[in-house]
């Protein structure tokens, strides 16, 4: 029992200095958008790629993911394009509207896709990735039956018929989002 509190304590306090080891936080006037989940921040004298953290959108560009998400939903490549050229220009919206920003991220953790995770803050401190979940433009990252801060936005974007969650969508979303 002893030995197990010991590992557990051990474990706990080795992995506390991780998570606030290297965080930065820079204040910006305005950001580009790479795509739904994606903007570009200057960064130590060049621009870097941060995915908006915990979450996911629809591609809209022919890319690896989009292959990928085209094999598991059964969707065609347009109906895919189309959510995720809808969720771009909704994160455009954004970011011409509620500027300036905050973004925190570790510059050192990357995603298998080379792009750091991180948030976004607008000028009233609202997050644009939980914005984006609300609004019906993106999903969390975890699986539908998993905890997530973004959870109930999720689902209640999707009842209320929001963004990509609208009637004329709802269906190509559903199959992609698994929600």
């Amino acid at each position: 029992m002893t030995k197990s509190i010991l590992l557990i304590s051990s474990l706990l306090w080795l992995q506390a200095p991780l998570a606030l080891a290297a965080e930065m936080q820079i204040d910006l006037d305005t950001l580009a958008v790479e795509d739904g989940d994606t903007v570009l921040i200057p960064f130590n004298g060049k621009e870097i790629r941060l995915q908006l953290l915990d979450i996911d959108a629809p591609e809209d560009s022919n890319n690896p993911k989009l292959l990928l998400d085209l094999q598991t939903t059964g969707l065609d490549r347009n109906s895919l394009l189309a959510l995720g050229q809808a969720s771009t220009a909704r994160l455009k919206q954004l970011i011409a509207s509620l500027g300036p920003f905050q973004a925190r991220f570790d510059p050192d953790l990357r995603d298998r896709y080379g792009r750091i995770n991180g948030e976004v803050f607008d000028a009233q401190g609202r997050s644009l990735a939980a914005t984006l979940v609300a609004e019906g433009y993106a999903v969390p990252t975890k699986p539908a039956d998993t905890p997530s801060p973004h959870r109930a936005s999720t689902l209640q974007a999707k009842v209320e018929n929001r963004g990509l969650w609208a009637d004329a969508t709802a269906k190509a979303m559903a199959a992609w989002s698994k929600y």
